[in-house]
């Protein structure tokens, strides 16, 4: 068999040589090989089925221009099935070699032997596979040859066309599995030919060698594979494009490649061995190539399905990769990729994309938004919120991080954020705060909002433990050994939170951020501190409650704040070249200094009124409002010296010089007050005001002009309430009607006369059915600051307030609105005092038909109402009505399920004993006995806190009018009057 196989490869070196005694041939080569290697078959004795004698008639050779005559001999086709024999007899001894004798098939062809095979296949190549391709499939026969200038196709018959390419598809197959060396230097050097063959067999309708061309692509190297499709589907200049039904062959087989498993791998792999590392600072190529990967193959029923499995696999690229400039270039593919997606298809991008990212931590904030636990809990954040992190990560520089998803989650990476930087997950969060936060135009605002009135105290700790993801994908390998983390939300002191958070956020801020937000958050420090001090809480409404944003600021919060930033920024240079650092710092300076003459001047004012008596904490805000004055007068003269070298901000400076003015004027009114502190900051001020030019004349003296807290009751003012009333946004109407309120509150005749001309009563009792709560809340309190104010409207609205009750509708806005309105009469009776028993008995019946209705917050309401006209009255005209008021709430002490009522009940009845005082037994003497052993079993077997408490307290209540009874017996004495 080793003779045979010597044979073969004897003639196969013959079937390529040349001779220039023959040049004769030079315009039908073929002609000349298949004679030569003709002649060594016969001179070797070889039999081949296609090497027997041919009587061939003359014709013209094969690739001459000239016209050929009528019988005409293709060379080509008999040179390719003399080689095909040849192969094929080659495949056999191959074949026995390796099976019979059980030889090494590594060591059975010499490379001499395996390049003489490989110079052989060439040729049948050109014989045998080319002439049969379609103009544009593969590399044409111009480009390959140096003495090939033309090439007529074998296109006239179809079926030898068929037939031609099976029997050389076949011989390929058979050559490519006799042995493991010769197919790899084959599938190495002649891919594409074997591809482009199969390819037009396939468009030709033959599947007969299906099986056979799946294996062969099965074991060809994917990156091999990947650039070979790539070059086949690639126009080139001055050949044939390749014809649809190739691209869409090319494209199938890509698309198989890239959805399997490291598919994506493979195909960036061929691209960066086609195009080197430089491919991937291409642009226009990059794009180009996210655009290929974002658009969906015919052959995929699911787009859903396909981009998350491209999606998958970028991930696990990026997570595997350790190099980190490799990993920079594939985050930018990855970037392209997404923004591609977004553009072609959002919904598969939020599902796939912004949903892996964002869904854990919109579930993170909805648990941490409804947290109420007093003790606080433990969550352990799975694999999920790491993956999230790690991709982010990858899109940190890109704009895909911005959006409103993001926005409402920022606060918990902030919150991340503010902990210890030597766990990693921190780090990797610090690092994205900067695209995450970008969008924020107000960020000192929000950072400073972050810190002042953030509700979550959370810890951070790296959790060793397993914290694999709850949903686990099929075939997913998840790491045992992944260090994860945990939240600890626990129950923490304002004071250690702000600081610990404020510490934090300035890190970030100087590590990650720019330094004039540093400068926004003390501007916003400047005005919450001061904002805070000079809140009149006066102006909120009496007899209504509105859900507010924020909890109320302690103001040395704030001052403390606005110290800390100003150390950090005193530690940067700010040159007069950063016109956005200047702005800020002379803004800040006015603010500061404005608030500060602001509260000499209600000092004056409280002098004047003879109101000496300090508030809580004064003398402590006093000495922080000094020292910070004192401050800022040297901030301003920097800060002024340094923008006067800037023209455009010349009217700012103006400003804050007049600032400076003023705060001297009201300083120098208290002058020797506050142990002479002020005195220094005063000289201080008058020397920089003298520095730059402005000098009062000597001897003048301002008096400052106070203000006082009454609302505006200009003709423009009026009239604009009347205008919002007649528009129709609830917002308009609502603030319409709450500066009502505080005009009548503030006793203001010639504007109350000028809205009770303008049927101002009838328009706000119209809005009491309003579909808005804003609204209808705002209506209530103007109607009750309206009868404080007119009492003669109290017969009227109780009517309305009557005839509300007589509706048969259940919609919860309407037992709502009955339920505040009832709650703000019964506020209203409190305001009116010793006089309420007058209306007593029409208020009575209305209230106590009410409690027996069956909703929740009308017998609540109802009860709450009815302990303040009691409260109100002194107990005055309550024996008439006592009996019916007991027998109703009797029954919901102890019977009613709802905690509300119980403790309006309970409510109700101890504001009953404290108003009968000492004449409870007169009043209440029959009922008492069985009212204690009521509120004892309440007090020791309710189950609410707040019911037990209120029938505590009705119970201590009781026996402190019992003991006023007696002691008041006990000190009665007769007195003797003598005339």
């Amino acid at each position: 068999m080793n003779q045979q196989l010597e044979t073969c490869l004897q003639l196969l070196r013959s079937s390529t040589t040349f001779s220039d005694q023959k040049a004769v041939w030079r315009d039908d080569p073929f002609k000349f090989l298949f004679d030569t290697l003709n002649e060594q078959i016969r001179r070797k004795g070889v039999e081949f089925a296609d090497a027997k004698d041919r009587s061939l008639e003359e014709s013209v050779p094969s690739t001459s221009y000239e016209q050929p005559k009528e019988k005409d001999v293709d060379y080509r086709n008999l040179y390719s099935r003399l080689l095909a024999s040849i192969f094929e007899k080659l495949r056999d001894c191959l074949v026995f070699i390796r099976d019979e004798e059980n030889s090494d098939e590594y060591t059975i062809l010499s490379l001499q032997n395996l390049s003489v095979v490989s110079s052989s296949f060439q040729f049948f190549v050109l014989s045998g596979v080319l002439p049969y391709l379609d103009d544009g499939v593969g590399m044409s026969v111009s480009a390959r040859s140096a003495f090939i200038k033309t090439w007529k196709t074998a296109d006239g018959d179809i079926q030898a066309k068929r037939d031609g390419l099976l029997d050389s598809c076949s011989i390929i197959f058979g050559l490519l599995e006799s042995n493991e060396l010769l197919r790899t230097e084959l599938v190495k050097r002649y891919v594409n030919d074997i591809l482009c063959a199969n390819f037009e067999l396939l468009h030709l309708g033959v599947k007969k060698l299906s099986s056979e061309f799946k294996d062969f692509l099965s074991k060809v190297p994917r990156p091999l594979l990947v650039s070979s499709l790539t070059g086949l589907s690639k126009i080139r200049k001055g050949q044939h494009p390749p014809p649809q039904w190739l691209q869409h062959f090319v494209g199938t087989e890509m698309s198989a490649i890239l959805v399997a498993t490291n598919g994506l791998f493979h195909l960036l792999s061929a691209y960066s061995e086609m195009g080197g590392d430089s491919w991937w600072e291409n642009v226009p190529l990059r794009r180009n190539v996210a655009l290929q990967l974002a658009t969906v193959p015919k052959t995929f029923n699911s787009s859903l399905s396909y981009h998350s499995n491209i999606f998958r696999q970028f991930i696990q690229l990026y997570n595997n990769e350790k190099d980190e400039a490799s990993r920079k270039r594939l985050s930018l593919l990855m970037c392209s990729f997404i923004e591609e997606l977004r553009r072609k298809n959002s919904k598969n991008a939020d599902l796939i994309v912004f949903d892996y990212i964002l869904r854990p931590w919109e579930v993170l904030n909805e648990k941490l938004a409804h947290w109420k636990t007093k003790n606080g809990f433990t969550l352990d954040l799975d694999s999920s919120f790491l993956d999230s992190l790690k991709v982010m990560e990858a899109l940190k520089d890109s704009a895909l991080l911005i959006g409103p998803r993001f926005l409402q989650v920022s606060h918990i990476f902030v919150e991340l954020a503010c902990h210890d930087v030597s766990i990693e997950q921190v780090k990797t969060v610090r690092s994205l705060l900067k695209s995450l936060l970008s969008p924020i135009e107000n960020l000192g605002e929000f950072l400073y909002s972050f810190v002042t009135r953030s509700k979550l105290s959370v810890r951070v700790s790296e959790n060793s433990n397993k914290t694999n993801s709850l949903v686990q994908e099929i075939g997913e390998e998840i790491d045992e050994k992944e260090t994860g983390l945990q939240f600890v939300i626990e129950k923490e002191e304002p004071e250690a939170a702000m600081m610990r958070r404020l510490e934090h956020v300035c890190a970030i801020i100087k590590e990650h951020l720019e330094k004039k937000v540093l400068l926004e958050m003390l501007l916003m420090g400047v005005k919450s501190w001061m904002s805070v001090e000079r809140k009149d809480f006066d102006d909120s409404p009496r007899f209504v409650h509105f859900e507010e944003s924020g909890d109320n600021e302690n103001p040395l919060f704030s001052h403390f704040i606005v110290g800390y930033c100003f150390e950090q920024v005193s530690s940067h240079e700010i040159g007069a070249e950063n016109r956005d650092e200047l702005l800020l710092l002379m803004k800040i300076v006015e603010a500061v200094l404005e608030a500060t003459g602001q509260k000499l001047r209600d000092f004056s004012v409280k002098k004047s009124t003879f109101d000496v008596i300090s508030a809580v904490g004064e003398e402590q805000n006093v000495e922080v409002m000094i020292e910070t004055s004192k401050a800022c007068v040297g901030i301003a003269g920097a800060v002024l010296l340094a923008a006067t070298f800037d023209q455009e901000l010349a009217p700012l400076v103006d400003q804050v010089i007049v600032a400076v003015e003023k705060f001297v004027v009201e300083a120098e009114n208290h002058r020797n007050s506050f142990e002479n502190k002020l005195n220094a900051v005063i000289d201080d001020a008058k020397m920089l005001i003298s520095l730059l030019g402005r000098t009062q004349a000597s001897g003048e003296k301002t008096v400052a002009k106070y203000t006082t807290s009454q609302p505006s009751t200009s003709k423009d003012a009026v009239e604009e309430v009347l205008e919002d009333l007649s528009s129709g946004e609830p917002a308009m109407l609502g603030g319409a009607l709450l500066r009502a309120s505080r005009v009548f509150r503030s006793n203001c005749k010639p504007a109350i006369l000028r809205l009770n001309r303008a049927d101002f009563y009838e328009s706000v009792k119209n809005l009491l059915t309003h579909e808005d709560s804003y609204v209808f809340l705002a209506a209530i309190n103007c109607l009750c600051e309206m009868i404080c104010n007119d009492r003669s409207l109290l017969k009227d609205v109780l009517d309305v307030y009557g005839a509300m009750g007589q509706s048969d509708s259940k919609d919860e806005t309407d037992l709502i609105r009955r339920g505040r309105m009832g709650e703000a009469l019964g506020k209203v009776f409190r305001e009116i005092g010793d006089f309420s028993h007058v209306w007593l008995e029409q208020i009575a019946g209305i209230f106590v038909r009410n409690v027996r209705e069956n909703e929740e917050i009308i017998r609540a309401s109802s009860c709450n109402a009815l302990a303040d006209v009691v409260a109100a009255s002194r107990g005055r005209g309550l024996e008439k009505f006592i009996d019916e008021m007991m027998l109703c709430v009797d029954q919901l002490l102890l019977i009613d399920k709802s905690d509300l009522v119980r403790r309006s009940s309970v409510h109700f009845v101890r504001q009953c004993i404290a108003s009968c005082s000492v004449d409870v037994i007169q009043i209440m003497g029959p009922r008492l006995r069985d009212l204690r052993r009521k509120l004892t079993s309440l007090w020791k077997f309710d189950r609410d806190d707040v019911v037990r408490l209120h029938a505590q307290l009705c119970i201590e209540e009781l026996g402190h009018c019992l003991e006023l009874i007696f002691e008041e017996e006990q000190s009665h004495y007769c007195r003797r009057i003598r005339i």
